[in-house]
């Protein structure tokens, strides 16, 4: 029987301790990237009420990046018998929109923008932040509950190129009155 001298010992402790301060090196590393590439996601916000037979949702959305962003796409995933419609509003004051045509389809195509950061338009709005406003039609016997939405964000930069936001909400019950 081999017994090992001190000098393997010493190289098998060097060899295990190298292994383990990589790793974790590369995991800091991999830590800081992802901490980098989170800061520069748009803020999106978002509110949902009921207002009569549609739900009213208005979304916010904060660029943090030194593009313009353009929403593409907003989708509802589930519950998938939904339809969704745009505002009949302007969309310069989407929190309160008129009450907007019955959607068809549970998915839009929409021509909305957000500006780079740090744009201002005018003295009392940034444009780096855009507000708008939809709505959402549900089924008859649904009264509220949760609901799945998929935006499609998209630059022309190479930073965030038709990157999709899963949205989860939850719609407070509906009051009879």
């Amino acid at each position: 029987m081999n017994v090992p001298n001190l000098a393997d010992w010493i190289i098998a402790a060097a060899t295990v301790t190298t292994a383990i301060l990589t790793g974790t090196g590369g995991i800091a590393a991999w830590l800081t990237l992802r901490r980098e590439k989170i800061r520069d996601l748009p803020i999106i916000e978002r509110v949902a009420e009921w207002r009569g037979d549609y739900i009213s949702l208005r979304l916010i959305c904060r660029n943090r990046l030194p593009e313009t962003l353009t929403l593409d796409r907003l989708a509802i995933r589930k519950p998938r018998t939904f339809t969704i419609s745009p505002p009949t509003d302007s969309g310069l004051v989407p929190f309160d929109p008129d009450p907007p045509v019955r959607g068809t389809s549970s998915s839009m195509d929409t021509p909305h923008s957000v500006e780079a950061r740090g744009t201002v338009r005018e003295l009392a709005r940034r444009s780096d932040t855009a507000h708008w406003a939809f709505a959402i039609w549900p089924t008859a016997d649904w009264n509220g509950g949760p609901i799945v939405l998929e935006l499609r964000l998209s630059s022309r930069a190479e930073t965030l190129r038709n990157r999709r936001f899963r949205i989860k909400l939850r719609v407070p019950k509906k009051q009879v009155t």
